[in-house]
C-alpha cells in the first residue's frame, strides 16, 4: 500500500539542515524558538532581531510552531513573523503544527492569516491532510472549523479520508465524514480507497464507520482486489466479518483470478474460517487449505463437494500438499477417497522427497508410484531428496530400487543436483559479503556446513 512521502523529518525538528548562514542575531533566534524560551526570543527582538530572518530555508516561526511552543508563536506573529514563509521543500509553519498535531499552535497560525490551505503545498498533500495521517483528531477539529476541505485531492488523488484510514483513528474518520468527506473517493494510480485502507491495516473501528457511511463494498484497485480480499489475505477476521456483514461479494476474485478464501487459506486461516462455508470457489479453495496447512478447512470444503483433485492457483495438486501436515492421516483420507494416482502421485512423491517425508514417501511407493517416476522437467525424487540432503530418503529410495545413475531431460545427474544446491547457498554468502550493508551470513555458513556433510553421506550411499 502506498503512502505518501511525510513532509517533515524528525531530524528537522530538532535542528538538522543546512546550516546558518545569516547573522548571530538569527541563529539565536532559532535556538530559542526550537526551545521554546519566549524570555530569550522577546531580548533578541528587542534588540532587533528580525523574525523574518532566516538560514536559507527554516524560519524561527517554523521552529516554534513545529515544536509547540505556543507562547513563542505568538511572540514572533506579533512581530511580524510571515507565516507563510516556505522552506526548501515548500512546507510551511502551519504544515509543521498539524502534522505534529499541535491544535492551540493551529489555531494561532489560522488566526495569523496562514492559508488553511494552498496548491503550493507539497504535492498538495494539506495541513488536514497531515494532521489525519499522524491521527491527530484536535488539529483535524481546529482546521475543519477554519474551512479545510474534507474531500480535497492530493497529488495521487488522496483525500484526508484516505489518511485518517490508516491512522486508525475512528474519531477522526468520524469527523471527516460529517463534514463531507467521500467514502469512495479512488487514488489516482492504485485505485485504493479509504475502505481498502482500512482492510489493509487492520483498522476495524474505521471500516465500520466506513461501511455505514456507505462505502462501496466490492470496490476495486488497480490490481482488482476488494477490501474483503484485502483483509482476507492480511488474515484480519474482524474486518472480514463487518464486511460479510455488509453484503460484500465472498468469491469476488482480483485480476488473477484469485478469490478471497483461496488468498486467506495461505494465512493464518481465522480468516479462512469466516470465508469457508461461503466461498463457491471449493475446489481451487479445497487445494489451497491443504497446501495451506488447513486440512480442516479442506476437510470441510470436500464436504462440500470438492474435487480430490484439484490443484491450487499455483497449479499444485493438493494430494502433494499433504507432506506439510503431520502424520500421514491425511495422506491415508486421500488414497481412500480414491486420488487419482496416475496424474498426481509424481507430484506427491517428489515433494515428499523434498520435504524429507520418509514416511509418506513410503506409503506411495507401496500404493504403485514409480520410483524412478519423473517431472515436467526430467527430475526423479532421487534427484530431489539428494539435492536437499535427504539422507534417509535417499537410503529407502536406493532400498527400492530407485536409479542411481539417472540423467533429467539436461542430463544432470544426482551430484549435478548436489553441486546445484550447495551453489545456491554459497552465492548467496558471497553476496552478501560483497555487499556494503552488513548482511549476516552465519546461519547460511551453518546450513552450507551441513548440507555438504549430508551430500557426503549421499555420495557414499551412492557409491556401494
Amino acid at each position: 500500500m502506498r503512502l505518501s512521502v511525510p513532509i517533515l523529518c524528525a531530524a528537522v525538528l530538532l535542528g538538522a539542515g543546512a546550516r546558518p548562514t545569516s547573522a548571530t542575531h538569527y541563529d539565536e533566534l532559532a535556538v530559542a524558538a526550537k526551545a521554546g524560551d519566549a524570555i530569550k526570543l522577546r531580548s533578541l527582538l528587542d534588540s532587533g532581531a528580525n523574525p523574518n530572518d532566516y538560514d536559507g530555508t527554516y524560519s524561527a516561526l517554523m521552529y516554534a510552531a513545529g515544536n509547540g511552543h505556543v507562547e513563542a508563536v505568538r511572540i514572533l506573529l506579533a512581530r511580524g513573523a510571515n507565516v507563510d514563509h516556505r522552506d526548501h521543500n515548500g512546507d510551511r509553519a502551519l504544515l509543521w503544527a498539524a502534522q505534529h498535531g499541535h491544535a492551540d499552535v493551529v489555531r494561532l497560525l489560522l488566526a495569523g492569516r496562514a492559508a488553511v490551505e494552498s496548491n503550493a503545498d507539497p504535492h498538495l498533500i494539506t495541513p488536514l491532510m497531515q494532521a489525519c495521517r499522524y491521527g491527530h483528531l484536535a488539529a483535524a477539529r481546529v482546521l475543519i472549523a477554519a474551512g479545510a476541505d474534507s474531500r480535497r485531492r492530493d497529488h495521487v488523488n488522496d483525500t484526508a479520508l484516505h489518511a485518517a484510514a490508516i491512522s486508525g483513528n475512528a474519531e477522526l474518520v468520524a469527523l471527516l465524514l460529517r463534514a463531507g468527506a467521500d467514502p469512495n473517493a479512488k487514488g489516482k494510480y492504485l485505485d485504493d480507497t479509504p475502505l481498502h485502507h482500512a482492510a489493509d491495516f487492520d483498522r476495524v473501528e474505521a471500516a465500520r464507520l466506513l461501511v455505514s457511511a456507505g462505502a462501496h463494498l466490492d470496490v476495486r484497485d488497480h490490481k482488482g482486489r476488494t477490501p474483503l480480499w484485502s483483509a482476507a489475505s492480511l488474515d484480519h477476521p474482524a474486518i472480514v466479518e463487518i464486511l460479510l456483514a455488509g453484503g460484500a461479494d465472498p468469491d469476488a476474485r482480483d485480476t488473477t483470478g484469485t478469490t478471497p478464501f483461496v488468498a486467506a487459506a495461505g494465512r493464518g486461516g481465522t480468516a479462512a474460517r469466516l470465508l469457508v462455508e461461503r466461498t463457491r470457489d471449493i475446489d481451487r479453495g479445497f487445494a489451497a487449505a491443504v497446501w495451506g496447512g488447513h486440512a480442516d478447512l479442506a476437510l470441510r470444503l470436500a464436504g462440500r463437494g470438492a474435487d480430490v483433485n484439484a490443484a491450487d492457483d499455483l497449479g499444485r495438486p493438493a494430494l502433494a500438499g499433504a507432506a506439510l501436515h503431520q502424520g500421514a492421516e491425511l495422506l491415508d483420507w486421500f488414497l481412500g477417497k480414491g486420488v487419482d494416482l496416475p496424474r498426481h502421485g509424481v507430484a506427491a512423491l517428489l515433494y515428499a522427497a523434498e520435504t524429507g517425508r520418509v514416511d509418506l514417501t513410503r506409503k506411495l511407493l507401496d500404493v504403485g508410484v514409480p520410483v524412478d517416476a519423473r517431472d515436467a522437467a526430467g527430475a526423479t525424487a532421487l534427484h530431489i531428496a539428494a539435492g536437499a540432503g535427504r539422507v534417509e530418503m535417499v537410503q529407502l529410495l536406493l532400498e527400492r530400487g530407485a536409479d542411481r545413475g539417472v540423467r533429467d531431460a539436461q542430463g544432470r545427474g544426482v551430484e549435478d543436483y548436489m553441486s546445484a544446491r550447495t551453489g545456491i547457498i554459497d552465492l548467496s554468502i558471497k553476496q552478501r559479503q560483497a555487499s556494503r550493508a552488513l548482511h549476516p551470513v552465519k546461519h547460511l555458513a551453518d546450513r552450507l556446513e551441513n548440507l555438504q556433510q549430508n551430500h557426503a553421506t549421499i555420495k557414499a550411499l551412492l557409491a556401494r
